[in-house]
């Protein structure tokens, strides 16, 4: 996983549907590192240079790769009558 353990930024919308789709997900990233981010004057860094500055309007969450799809993944095999075959 070349981009696994360098920090990703989950913009409002995508925290907006997680938390529909998985009530309380922000606070279980958050107890498990994940870190708010102020969504006001922020700017984007991309290509080795910073390219846009902006306001995303609300706060935003930063976690790595692996904790946002490990909390997913657990979220999503906790529903009835889902399961997962590895290795198909």
């Amino acid at each position: 996983m070349p981009q696994g353990r360098h920090l990703h930024l989950l913009l409002s919308a995508g925290l907006d549907l997680l938390r529909d789709w998985f009530p309380g997900i922000e606070d279980e990233l958050e107890s498990l590192g994940a870190v708010r981010v102020d969504g006001t004057g922020a700017w984007v860094h991309q290509g080795g240079a910073y390219r846009a500055r902006g306001d995303w309007g609300h706060p935003a969450i930063s976690q790595t790769r692996p904790l946002l799809e490990h909390v997913v993944r657990s979220r999503v095999l906790a529903l009835p009558g889902v399961t997962v075959e590895d290795g198909v």
